[in-house]
């Protein structure tokens, strides 16, 4: 393979993460205003999968080449304090409450990833390092993403420096994803054979009508996230560090997620 940092063609890392940024608000305005079984929901939402492996994949990224992992943690930290609010206002249309105060945003998880790529380096005792990396991912799961975040930073991280390595763990957590967000429905078909499941729609893992077409919809929008791996194979490696674009991605993500939750619940 080609070094990442020879390579002249492909995409540079500005490009990767505007394509993310742009994914992300389709998939953020197709939440806010379309059925997700319609087909603008689903030509919205599954390109919108691409949005998370890219971040998680340039959170592995800048680990390697910061040189200030703390000073990189608490710039995360204070984005996704920054974010606490519009996201759970995105999602609910209301304040914090006792059923919503623990719904992480992305960046919660984003910094739980960089956290536990951090533990893999610096925690030489084995079970002490799977032990913090269980509670950082257990930390995500009430958050958007449920945790996978923590598994694909740690899939691009640990698959480093060789791409292929990296893409290929990404692959194998991905699959994980797509049937986990598909077992409910997936352990609903059971239950159209006479098989008395009852805990299902007692724990809110199904819609309360669930239908025989939640399974192939649900299963079909989250095998998006497999759309990002012909993207990140044409990484280049060039990272074109600008401090304005830096903090304009990060800006970007409580700012569109303000303006829609008002958009959606305001008006």
């Amino acid at each position: 393979m080609i070094p990442r940092s020879l390579r002249s063609d492909g995409l540079s890392a500005n490009t990767l993460k505007g394509l993310a940024v742009t994914v992300m608000l389709m998939d953020h305005t197709a939440w806010a205003f379309f059925p997700k079984e319609s087909v603008m929901g689903l030509l919205w939402h599954i390109p919108g999968r691409i949005a998370l492996p890219v971040l998680c994949f340039f959170i592995a990224e800048g680990y390697a080449h910061t040189c200030n992992v703390k000073r990189y943690a608490l710039r995360l930290l204070a984005f996704a304090l920054i974010s606490y609010l519009p996201f759970l206002y995105f999602n609910t249309g209301q304040l914090p409450g006792p059923s919503t105060w623990y719904r992480w945003n992305i960046l919660f998880s984003l910094l739980a990833g960089l956290l536990a790529l951090w533990i893999q380096d610096t925690v030489s005792h084995p079970w002490m390092r799977y032990l913090i990396t269980g509670f950082l991912f257990l930390f995500t799961l009430p958050g958007d993403w449920n945790g996978f975040p923590v598994m694909f930073i740690l899939a691009f991280g640990l698959g480093r420096p060789s791409l292929r390595d990296g893409l290929h763990r990404y692959s194998l957590a991905a699959g994980l994803a797509v049937l986990a967000y598909s077992m409910p429905y997936i352990l609903y078909l059971f239950t159209l054979t006479g098989t008395h499941l009852p805990f299902l729609f007692t724990s809110h893992l199904l819609p309360l009508s669930p239908s025989i077409w939640d399974f192939p919809l649900n299963a079909g929008i989250q095998a998006g996230l497999f759309l990002a791996l012909p993207l990140l194979r044409c990484y280049n490696g060039h990272r074109y560090r600008s401090r304005t674009i830096q903090w304009a991605f990060y800006l970007f993500y409580p700012l569109h997620l303000l303006v829609l939750g008002w958009l959606r619940w305001a008006l």
